[in-house]
């Protein structure tokens, strides 16, 4: 008999005298009884330990991890991507009170419980990509891409009516589901190619082909807006990293779901919006999250879903749906060719050329007249005073957040090259008692390059549509360079201008 096996009887045998030591059954087969609960519930606890360490949560960092891995190793990819969201519906707009560009997007305008108009739109297109190798110059590898299929429009009262029995995320994927069994009653044709250098978008209402270069290799963002979506797979330029991440960012694993016949890990992304404000900021504005789900296939580890949440600022009237991207028939490095992501231009189609990152009704070659602003002294000022010195026009507003960022890299612009023949000046388009808080920025701020004001007029006058808008003119006054917005990379290329277009002017 083994060790084990002599314990076991010394054991039931002490237990059995015991029993028998009860005057009654009942207290002996209370003692059994508890003994074999006893034994029970200590098996239950070993058994429940074990299942949970063989159903262990899977590691969310580690499967997102991995699924970029994939992604930026893939030399090529397809699918099919569908996606339906809510957009403004810009030909229902109220009139803006006030007028100037970039003005709807400012951060300080106060929400109100009018809804905006909207209209739904579903997207479908077949999407192919491929990685090209990089150019000497280029901050990261190259790509190309092409987009084919149509948007189908219908306007967000077709959207299914809310069922109060019924959780809220349901009665938005009924809303989708109408829209999208719904026939169609306006349908665009989206045709847009990219070749790593060149960019065409077809616009079947006006019969045109946009193109649009791109010298260093990046993604041109001019007739993408409505599109974007279609391309977010995680197949985009640059080098794909889990660590490259916002501080604060929460990644968790939000359990399966079958997607597009396939088995999917939901990661939850959620990553703080740090926007930074004058003055108080409203309540909850700086705890405010950018969530974004991604599905991803067991089998392969790229997306059959994506849905990006929009945070809920404080004051709107309901949460903003969040955009979902189906993907299905996906395929990793399918065969592809450079015909495959070149547009050509059909016979009755006109091919237009525009600058990328320009919101503007100028072109290059443009002269600029009938600018006449006052100055900090209260002094007009005309265009034609400056004929003869390279002349940068920054336009900007004090309600502005990314022109403030930008005005820091136009004050230096202006000390290296003033002496070199470049005047820059400053345009805001405040109105009213906005141009006091105008002027008491730059006072605080000190910069020292000439500004005027009540530009909004002048602003509209020139077609611009958001700010800030960098306006490079020769000795001439003719238009050599522009750029809406600020980034690094606009930094770079107004720069680089500048240096190109400076020996052509006079001291």
């Amino acid at each position: 008999m083994s060790v084990e096996s002599a314990a076991r009887e010394r054991s039931t045998r002490r237990r059995r005298e015991w029993c028998s030591q009860f005057p009654s059954f009942s207290g002996a087969a209370m003692y059994c009884s508890f003994s074999v609960l006893q034994t029970s519930i200590l098996a239950l606890i070993a058994v429940t330990a074990a299942h949970r360490a063989i159903a262990a949560e899977p590691d969310a960092e580690k499967i997102l991890k991995d699924a970029l891995q994939v992604v930026a190793e893939a030399r090529s990819l397809s699918y099919q991507a569908t996606v339906v969201s809510q957009v403004v519906d810009q030909d229902r707009l109220p009139e803006q009170p006030v007028g100037g560009p970039g003005r709807a997007f400012a951060p300080n305008i106060p929400f109100d419980a009018t809804p905006l108009p909207m209209k739904a739109v579903r997207t479908t297109a077949r999407v192919v990509w491929q990685r090209l190798p990089a150019q000497p110059g280029d901050d990261g590898p190259r790509v190309a891409f092409s987009i084919d299929g149509g948007v189908d429009l219908a306007d967000s009262n077709d959207k299914a009516e809310a069922d109060p029995k019924k959780p809220p995320e349901k009665n938005k994927e009924a809303g989708r589901k109408k829209v999208a069994d719904k026939a169609p009653s306006t349908r665009q044709p989206v045709r847009i190619a990219f070749n790593g250098s060149v960019m065409r978008t077809l616009d079947a209402r006006s019969k045109t082909v946009i193109q649009v270069e791109s010298d260093d290799g990046e993604l041109p963002v001019v007739g993408l807006g409505g599109v974007f979506p279609l391309l977010d797979c995680g197949f985009l330029p640059g080098e794909l990293s889990a660590e490259d991440r916002a501080e604060g960012m929460q990644v968790r694993y939000k359990g399966n779901e079958t997607v597009a016949g396939q088995k999917c890990h939901v990661i939850e992304i959620e990553s703080p919006l740090n926007v930074d404000l004058e003055g108080e900021p409203p309540a909850g504005f700086k705890e405010m999250t950018y969530t974004r789900r991604l599905y991803l296939a067991e089998s392969d580890l790229l997306p059959r879903r994506v849905e990006n949440q929009p945070p809920f600022f404080p004051g709107m009237a309901a949460e903003p749906e969040a955009v979902r991207v189906n993907f299905s028939e996906v395929r990793l490095n399918p065969a592809v060719k450079p015909a495959d992501f070149d547009l050509p231009v059909p016979d009755d189609y006109e091919l237009r050329e525009l600058e990328d990152e320009v919101s503007s009704g100028l072109e290059t070659g443009d002269v600029l007249t009938d600018m006449a602003l006052p100055d900090r002294e209260g002094q007009e000022r005309v265009i034609e005073e400056f004929r003869g010195k390279l002349v940068l026009l920054d336009f900007w507003a004090s309600w502005c957040p990314p022109c403030k960022q930008s005005m820091p890299g136009i004050e230096a612009l202006h000390n290296e090259f003033k002496d070199a023949g470049l005047l820059v000046i400053g345009v805001s388009i405040d109105a009213d008692e906005e141009i006091v808080a105008a002027k008491e920025y730059l006072d605080e701020e000190k910069f020292t390059y000439l500004q005027l004001f009540d530009g909004s007029d002048f602003s509209e006058d020139l077609g611009l549509r958001s700010i800030p808008h960098v306006i490079l003119l020769d000795g001439d006054g003719r238009v050599v360079y522009q750029h809406t917005g600020a980034s690094p990379k606009a930094e770079k290329k107004l720069r680089k201008a500048i240096e190109q277009n400076l020996p052509k002017v006079k001291k």
